[in-house]
């Protein structure tokens, strides 16, 4: 059996990342088929071509610097070619989560002047502290700010 398995922490709340989870799942083609508070299973469609279809199973476990998404994805091939189309699978899916994660973020409503700088100030404090990248700091100050920036 194939295998691979990749995770990744994201900052945002729960709702956001499933829901993000939820359209890639869809844009990837893939069937879900299970969805629980904790937890998407889905599968890839049927395939007409030498590689077996790829079970995705996405678990969320909340911490204390966010949300741990780990994507595992396994199908019944063997050999390095199934291999390969599972982790290809496996890290689309992911690619494909932050960008429409980065999508619905971008499309949240801005806050008021006093509940903006206390988000400034908790986003200051993540950076400064190394749980975000600059990348993610500078995304999130620019959703915050829009044209003030």
């Amino acid at each position: 059996m194939a295998r691979f398995s990749e995770g990744m922490i994201f900052n945002v709340p729960p709702p956001v990342l499933k829901k993000a989870c939820r359209i890639a799942v869809g844009d990837l083609d893939l069937f879900e088929l299970d969805t629980g508070r904790d937890h998407i299973l889905s599968r890839e469609k049927a395939r007409f071509d030498t590689y077996n279809p790829v079970d995705i199973e996405l678990l969320f476990e909340e911490g204390p610097y966010g949300i741990e998404l780990r994507i595992n994805g396994e199908n019944e091939g063997v050999g390095p070619f199934q291999e390969h189309h599972v982790k290809a699978k496996v890290l689309d899916l992911l690619s494909r989560i932050q960008i429409d994660l980065d999508f619905l973020e971008d499309k949240a409503p801005l806050n008021d002047t006093g509940e903006m700088s206390s988000e400034l100030r908790m986003l200051s404090d993540l950076y400064a502290r190394g749980v975000i990248t600059d990348i993610e700091f500078l995304r999130a100050k620019r959703r915050l700010l829009g044209d003030r920036m």
